[in-house]
């Protein structure tokens, strides 16, 4: 039995990021011998073993033959006999077909020049191309590795990707797993660039065609320069990924708000063509289709939803909150910490991150600093504002919320007419 570490682990230590999970391969085993030597088998479609003391994964070098349509269509050959080199080749990317020993050393395989060529030049190019559009999947994982690596894709792994794309075969894939390449780019704040590859390589056709339909949505270049509502979403995704730092959220809010920019403006395509280049009213239109099935359908969490729902619909009403009534700031201040689990700064930034995509200056900052500071100072106030108990017994129960309200409006007044940043 031979253990190598290969894959992602190997690339980022080479690009000097500091990788987490090692994936190992083992070469002249079998499972009754790994089973022997305290390995745990997890996983169903093939046999993956949990190391006894690291719980690190180890899987039995392999070989593939494709069998049927899809990513699970293949049978595989995990014999003793089968080589580095043969599982190396059934791999995606030369750059994921990297190897070291158990001490960390470079082993010296049938791929390692190319790969350590394309990883010099930051070049992503795939491992066989006759093999390579037998997993659909692969073209999806390319836009996601280009896109969180900052690679250029080689001309064939273009080529590679389209041909999956047109073939049909990615209707094979579940949208779990378009879901997950998304989530994995959104989370190393690579959305712009994964949104922008996956309209390249015609992926988007056939996992969400109304995302698709943005990039031939025409736009009034004076607002979007880019001339369509795909390359404007596309750029308030790249300005979300170089400011998020910014806004020191949760971990877990930032695939939803990856979600609500890249949907924003889902409603604009289906403006009636004769209003192009202008979209009135496409933000309700969105909301309206973001309430059918449409979320299911894309696998979105129900948070994710949501807040997509949310900002879909209020990001215009969020443009003009200096200029609305106190009556009206404040219920929509009570809209927004119900709709965002009272994390305001999720709304916000996704509506600065469409207001200010095209510009380079950091007037955001303070846009949004005094938009979260009213917010909260205002939530705050009205919120620690109670009816009485006389007040209450005074009041028929069908009349109460409304009470509450006037009086919380009394309480903050003067502070919501004042807010004009």
């Amino acid at each position: 039995m031979k253990r190598y570490i290969v894959g992602g682990y190997v690339r980022d230590k080479l690009l000097n990021k500091s990788p987490q999970d090692r994936d190992w391969v083992v070469v002249g085993s079998t499972e009754a011998e790994m089973l022997a030597a305290g390995f745990r088998r997890v996983g169903a479609g093939f046999p993956v073993f949990l190391h006894p003391d690291t719980k690190e994964e180890h899987a039995l070098a392999r070989k593939d033959v494709k069998t049927s349509a899809g990513h699970r269509g293949f049978a595989f050959d995990f014999s003793p006999d089968v080589t580095l080199d043969e599982d190396l080749l059934r791999r995606d990317f030369t750059v994921n077909a990297l190897v070291t020993d158990e001490a960390g050393n470079l082993v010296d395989t049938a791929l390692s020049e190319r790969a350590l060529r394309d990883l010099k030049n930051r070049s992503l190019d795939i491992v066989d191309a006759a093999h390579f559009g037998e997993d659909p999947l692969r073209a999806v994982r390319a836009a996601r590795f280009a896109a969180t690596l900052g690679f250029t894709m080689t001309e064939r792994t273009r080529t590679a990707c389209v041909e999956i794309a047109e073939s049909g075969d990615l209707s094979a894939l579940p949208a779990e797993r378009f879901y997950a390449e998304s989530v994995k780019a959104f989370e190393a704040n690579a959305g712009g660039a994964f949104v922008q590859n996956m309209h390249d390589l015609k992926i988007l056709t056939t996992y969400c065609p109304a995302l698709e339909s943005l990039f031939s949505c025409p736009e009034k270049t004076q607002y979007h320069p880019e001339g369509n509502t795909g390359g404007h979403v596309v750029n308030a995704l790249k300005w979300l990924d170089k400011n998020i730092g910014f806004f020191d959220l949760e971990e877990r809010s930032v695939p939803p708000l990856y979600w609500a920019v890249l949907l924003h403006d889902i409603g604009k395509p289906l403006t009636d063509p004769a209003e192009f280049p202008r979209h009135i009213g496409h933000d309700e239109t969105g909301a309206a289709l973001l309430k059918t099935d449409f979320c299911t359908r894309l696998k979105l969490p129900a948070f994710t939803a949501k807040l997509c729902r949310f900002v879909c619909e209020n990001h215009m009403r969020f443009h003009h909150l200096p200029e609305m009534k106190p009556g009206k700031k404040l219920d929509f201040v009570f809209d927004i910490y119900k709709n965002t689990g009272k994390a305001p700064a999720l709304f916000l930034t996704a509506c600065l991150a469409d207001r200010y995509c095209n510009r380079t200056d950091d007037a955001w900052q303070k846009d949004f600093a005094d938009a979260a500071g009213f917010i909260s100072t205002v939530y705050e106030k009205a919120a620690a504002v109670r009816l009485t108990p006389e007040e209450i017994d005074a009041t028929p129960p069908a009349r109460r919320e409304d009470r509450l309200r006037r009086k919380r409006l009394a309480a903050t007044h003067d502070l919501c007419k004042g807010y004009c940043p």
